[in-house]
């Protein structure tokens, strides 16, 4: 390994970046020092001239973390990853709720009652477990990932919209 792709590693292991634009930043630095290279320099030159690597992943941080495109985009990303995982979580927990309800055979239902001033009872009746059922004893956990995925995908929309009305 040449001392131009250890600079690289190096800048690239300081960058806070997403991977797409280190890949970008990094092919950036390659072709500067190649052409740089190509035009009399010596490698060690033009590294001394960028600086020590840190110091470059660093201005590059910087740059981007101003860069409002950069953060939209950034934001835009984190929205839909929380989004497609609040989805697959409601659908684990009903699968869930379904699976218990195949196992219990489907053929009673159990009430709770009582509360803090009477004693809990609990009751069994013969009648058969419907998917509302299930779905109402499973909606205090599926309340917040559903919340979630409502709030992160109208976010996507909203941004979406925005960037079409922008175009026209």
């Amino acid at each position: 390994m040449n001392d131009y792709e250890k600079y690289l590693r190096k800048v690239k292991a300081n960058l806070h970046l997403d991977s797409k634009t280190k890949k970008r930043v990094i092919e950036g630095l390659r072709t500067e020092i190649e052409y740089a290279t190509e035009n009399g320099e010596t490698i060690q030159e033009v590294l001394n001239r960028m600086g020590k690597p840190e110091k470059m992943a660093l201005s590059y941080n910087e740059s981007y973390k101003n860069d409002y495109s950069y953060q939209k985009k950034r934001k835009y990303s984190i929205a839909k990853i929380i989004s497609i995982i609040s989805l697959l979580i409601m659908i684990v927990l009903l699968l869930i709720s379904v699976f218990i309800g195949i196992q219990n055979g489907g053929d009673y239902l159990i009430s709770y009652f009582g509360g803090v001033s009477n004693p809990l009872s609990v009751e069994i009746t013969n009648s058969p477990i419907t998917i509302k059922d299930l779905i109402k004893y499973m909606a205090c956990y599926i309340a917040i990932p559903f919340i979630m995925f409502i709030l992160s995908t109208v976010y996507c929309v909203i941004v979406k919209v925005k960037e079409k009305r922008e175009e026209i």
